[in-house]
């Protein structure tokens, strides 16, 4: 059996592919878009491709620019020609859980503006249904984010969790299968 950086690379390869010359490519967050990243930095280099990345993380950013691939706002950008992306959990429907990190906003944005969205995701996220592996995340505001908690709670017989990060509120609420 491979282990799961072999089974990540094996999803990476395809994606990288499908990246043309002048493309805007929303670049994902997670440990499989951190093997992609140096993938598409290699395409560049070894191609000479012109590629602006929007990320959904300042991980990825971060990683980004430090490999040279071009990265702008956002807002800079009025479309993405292609959003790359791991998931969390892909039940038998392909139906996903994505987020789980903390940049569910971020990712939806970018994806929503994708012409076209790639999920990276190897057999090691196939679960029977959503919520198996992975606590389902919701992202809410600050501002009201314990009368959403409640109200997800009396309406959907659930529990929810805040989550926390190095003690600091963190707030992607954690919604747990009450299955």
């Amino acid at each position: 059996m491979k282990d799961s950086k072999e089974l990540k690379l094996m999803t990476v390869d395809d994606a990288v592919a499908q990246i043309e010359n002048n493309m805007v490519i929303g670049i994902g967050t997670g440990s499989t878009i951190e093997l992609l990243i140096p993938k598409i930095a290699e395409r560049i280099q070894h191609e000479d491709l012109n590629i602006t990345g929007v990320c959904t993380s300042n991980k990825s950013a971060y990683i980004a620019k430090q490999l040279k691939i071009h990265v702008v706002d956002i807002n800079d950008v009025d479309h993405v020609d292609l959003a790359i992306d791991g998931a969390d959990e892909v039940d038998p429907n392909l139906n996903l859980i994505k987020g789980g990190g903390g940049a569910l906003f971020r990712e939806k944005v970018i994806d929503e503006m994708a012409t076209r969205f790639v999920v990276l995701a190897d057999e090691s996220k196939l679960v029977d249904y959503l919520g198996q592996n992975f606590k389902l995340p919701v992202e809410i505001d600050k501002f009201n984010w314990l009368h959403i908690a409640k109200n997800i709670e009396s309406n959907f017989n659930i529990s929810t969790e805040r989550r926390m990060n190095d003690d600091v509120p963190f707030f992607p609420l954690s919604v747990i299968n009450g299955t």
